[in-house]
């Protein structure tokens, strides 16, 4: 407020505004350099406020302050020197002193000290009273007299007030210090003094001006005006007093009464206090209360939580006795973030979870803290108080609830809980895979209503008493209704009185355990049954069970043996095989089949076959060894006998072998033979048919004709027997060297060989995509050769003869069946049997042309090739051949 009036006069004098220099017309205005002052005067008072958390506002201060005591006493001495300044522009003289002490006044203030702050007061007094008299000059239009200069005394209007408001803002600095304590403070004599000084301004400006008013009206003299001030001044002070002296009494009055209400609350409190006390010290929780001093009580509940006594002790040193953590165990809480250090902030703490280590708990306990700011009834701050619990074995007792539920979760078994009526109180997810029923559908229901058996109904009741209910097995119906056979065990789950509330059950299903049962019986069923002799041993090698087949072996009867080294049935020869073995085992080793002799207990030795394997326990260690002994005499008498056999079989099949390849010779003999003694007549027989019909044609009749012709195709047909038979000859003799072939290739050739039957024909010829196979090349290609010169001949007539040349998978038997099929003649099925024949014709010789003996060729080739060949075929409605190569490899390969 003081910057702005100043800078509206600094506008006045800038703008010509006379009313913004004086305020009041006709009064005397505020010269510029006083302005100027007061603008720097109201600032350093404003950088005062900030000094406290600024140290750039406290230094500004000062310099402020030094700058307006320059102008003050600048001022002062030009009046006193004389040097020549304009009147309008210097200050008044009453204006340069105050400058001058206000300047000191503030810079006294920057030292922010007790002293310096009274000192400041007081200058400020002279300043406050100059500046009332120049308010009251000029408010009552009293004349300004000078002293000691030519220039009026008072400052001007605008002036005056801004002095005013300077010295208010200076002396309420710092209203706890100085003078201003015993104005301000809240007791009687500061109360009477505000009420005082209020009254007495207000009178005195209120009288002065009423009687001033009256003595230039010409009522009456200055004596009689002296006289009327100072009995009008007793008589209104008289009543002022009056009246503050009432009020004191009245206060008086109250504060005695306060005083026996306080006596009164004062007991209650105590009473109350003695109540808290006891309370606080019987409690579980900790209890800590901190005064605005830093006090801290504590009740034995905290001390013991704390395993200290932190009584007195700064919170800066609590890290020496405590160490504080988050919830995580790791984090170290600051000490502004304990719960009392919020709370001394004004913030309320709910619930704050720490974990805490001292020498009385090196593990460390969780702790929950809340804090609560404690304040009076006007809501100023009168402490702290913190409350704590340990909840260390709140949270043991949580995670082992949480282990358990998480157990209950997770197990496979079914587990659930019922009360006393038998109805499901809880239902996990193992009851829900075991049974089918999920928890919404089941809970307050019965989960085995039909189950009334009188064992059942037994144990129900003996469950209510509180008996103990044994394990037991039984069945169960589960999911889609099957029987699941189940172990059950019942505990009874009792109230706050021991009363029995209801029964946890849990329900195994013990289906992989009974077969395992079973395996295990089948098993010890089998070793006992066994007549190989199975041993069990340590490591050690004494023996740890012995079955009937050993018993029969080597004669010991199990209790003669069990306990002892298996060393007893090793013949003193064979002493080092046992530690041997033994070696290999325990290094995870498995001994397979050896043959050897042991003893037996009268004395023989016996020929025995031995496998010796590892046995672990259920950590994967060896503890032992399995000995399977088997009595090879009888195999050893056979292998004799069989050697013995053996030579006399190698001795007769090299005679047979002998007898066969003079066999073959002959065969290789008659083969020549037929080849060439039976084609000479035949050449001899078709060469003088043709001579008789070149030479004499003219002198052979028709029907002589006809005859030559036949029996040169007599001839010819009978040199293509001759032939096929040799073809079909060498077949059965060839040697076969079988390798990976594409079939598409063969096929490829087979067609280059009748592509003289094609020639001059309609033919929609077909072939698909053919996997490769394992054959001998030459004989496959002789294959298709001749089922697809079978499928252009039986075609022929038709328009267009349609072939198609493929394969497909068969799955039952695992091959790859390759096929040719037409639209030819086909034939009549029950004649079937008779194709792969040799000679064997379904068809007329007039009709169609051959000698019956490529069929015959065809079968002879796949069955050398270990395959099968077929037909399948309609009359009139084409054929098919399909040919398998038994187990020769296929892959498949790009279409042909």
């Amino acid at each position: 407020m003081i910057v702005v009036g100043a800078t509206l006069i600094v506008a006045g004098w800038a703008l010509h505004i006379p009313l913004l220099t004086s305020f009041l017309p006709g009064h005397p205005a505020t010269r510029p350099i006083s302005a100027i002052a007061f603008i720097l005067a109201g600032a350093s008072l404003w950088s005062l406020k900030r000094s406290e958390s600024d140290r750039r506002a406290r230094l500004a201060a000062r310099a402020g302050g030094l700058v307006v005591t320059a102008i003050g006493l600048l001022s002062l001495l030009a009046y006193i020197v004389g040097w020549p300044f304009e009147v309008e522009t210097r200050p008044l003289i009453s204006s340069a002193a105050s400058f001058a002490v206000v300047g000191v006044v503030l810079f006294l203030l920057s030292v922010r000290r007790p002293g310096p702050t009274a000192a400041a007061q007081l200058l400020t007094l002279p300043v406050l009273f100059v500046a009332l008299a120049g308010f009251v000059g000029n408010l009552l239009g009293a004349s300004t007299p000078s002293f000691l200069t030519s220039e009026p005394l008072a400052s001007g209007f605008p002036a005056t007030i801004l002095f005013l408001l300077l010295s208010r803002g200076i002396l309420e600095r710092d209203p706890d210090h100085g003078l201003m304590a015993v104005v301000m403070a809240r007791r009687p004599g500061g109360i009477m003094a505000r009420r005082l000084l209020v009254a007495f301004t207000w009178i005195s400006l209120g009288l002065g001006w009423l009687l001033l008013m009256g003595h230039r009206s010409g009522l009456y003299e200055d004596d009689l005006l002296v006289t009327l001030f100072v009995s009008s001044n007793i008589a209104l002070t008289s009543v002022v007093v009056w009246n503050s002296a009432r009020w004191l009494n009245r206060t008086d009055i109250k504060r005695e009464r306060a005083e026996q209400e306080l006596g009164s609350a004062a007991s209650e409190r105590q009473q109350r206090g003695a109540m808290i006390q006891s309370v606080l010290e019987s409690i579980g929780d900790g209890v800590i209360v901190v005064d605005p001093g830093g006090k801290r009580i504590y009740n034995l509940a905290a001390k013991r939580i704390l395993g200290i006594d932190l009584s007195g002790l700064a919170v800066s040193e609590w890290t020496q006795k405590l160490l504080v953590f988050r919830p995580d165990q790791k984090t170290i809480l600051p000490p502004d973030e304990f719960p009392t250090a919020r709370a001394s902030r004004g913030e309320t703490v709910d619930d704050m979870e720490v974990f805490v280590q001292h020498a009385g708990a090196p593990k460390g306990i969780f702790v929950s803290a809340s804090a609560r700011p404690i304040r009076d009834e006007l809501g100023e701050s009168q402490g702290v108080l913190a409350i704590f619990r340990d909840l260390t074995m709140r949270r043991r007792a949580e995670e082992t609830q949480r282990q358990l539920a998480a157990i209950v979760q997770s197990t496979d078994d079914a587990m659930f809980s019922v009360d006393v009526e038998s109805r499901v109180t809880a239902w996990n997810p193992g009851a829900e895979r075991l049974f089918g029923l999920t928890a919404e559908a089941v809970m307050g229901r019965d989960p085995w209503p039909g189950v009334r058996t009188p064992e059942a109904i037994e144990r129900r009741e003996r469950a209510t008493r509180g008996e103990r209910i044994e394990p037991y097995e039984t069945e169960v119906i589960g999911r889609g209704g099957r029987r699941v056979p189940v172990l059950i065990s019942v505990s009874q789950m009792r109230g706050a009185d021991g009363q029995v509330v209801g029964a946890a059950v849990s329900v195994r299903d013990i289906t992989e355990t009974k077969r395992a049962q079973e395996a295990r019986l089948r098993l010890a069923a089998i070793v006992e049954s066994s007549f190989d002799a199975i041993i069990a041993k340590d490591l050690n090698g004494t023996i740890l069970s012995w079955n009937t087949g050993a018993e029969r072996l080597y004669g010991y009867a199990d209790s003669e043996v069990l306990g002892k080294n298996i060393s007893l049935l090793t013949p003193p020869d064979h002493a080092d095989e046992i530690p041997t073995i033994l070696n290999r085992i325990k290094l995870g080793q498995q001994v397979e089949h050896y043959e050897t002799v042991r003893r037996r207990k009268n004395g023989e030795t016996v020929a025995v076959s031995v496998a010796v394997s590892p046995v672990y326990d259920s950590s994967g260690a060896i503890v032992g060894a399995s000995v399977i002994a088997r009595d090879i005499s009888e195999q050893r008498r056979a292998e004799a006998e069989i050697r013995r056999l053996n030579t006399d079989l190698e001795r007769r099949v090299a005679e047979r072998t002998a007898d066969l390849e003079a066999a073959n010779t002959e065969l290789e003999a008659f083969t020549y033979s037929v080849s060439h003694d039976l084609r000479a007549p035949l050449r001899a027989i078709h060469g003088f048919v043709q001579l008789l019909t070149q030479r004499h044609a003219t002198q052979l009749d028709a029907e002589a004709r006809r005859y030559l012709e036949r029996v040169s195709a007599g001839s010819m047909r009978m040199s293509q027997l001759i032939d096929d038979l040799l073809a079909l000859s060498r077949i059965s003799h060839q040697r076969l060297e079988t390798r990976m072939v594409s079939t598409s290739d063969i096929v490829k050739r087979a067609l280059a060989q009748l592509d003289p039957m094609l020639q001059g024909r309609a033919v929609e010829l077909s072939i698909e995509a053919l996997p490769d196979c394992v054959a001998e090349p030459t004989l496959l290609e002789q294959v298709f050769a001749n089922l697809i010169g079978n499928a252009l001949k039986y075609s022929r007539g038709r328009e267009p003869a349609r072939i198609i040349i493929g394969s497909r998978s068969d799955g039952d038997a695992s091959e790859t069946v390759f096929f040719v099929k037409d639209n030819g003649v086909g034939f009549d099925m029950r004649y079937a049997d008779k194709l792969f024949g040799v000679f064997q014709r379904l068809h007329r010789p007039e009709e169609y042309e051959g000698t019956g003996v490529g069929l015959a060729i065809v079968h002879r080739i796949i069955g050398r090739l270990g395959g099968r060949v077929w037909a399948e075929a309609e009359p009139d409605k084409g054929a098919s051949f399909f040919f398998a190569l038994g187990g020769a490899r296929t892959s498949v390969s790009k279409a042909a």
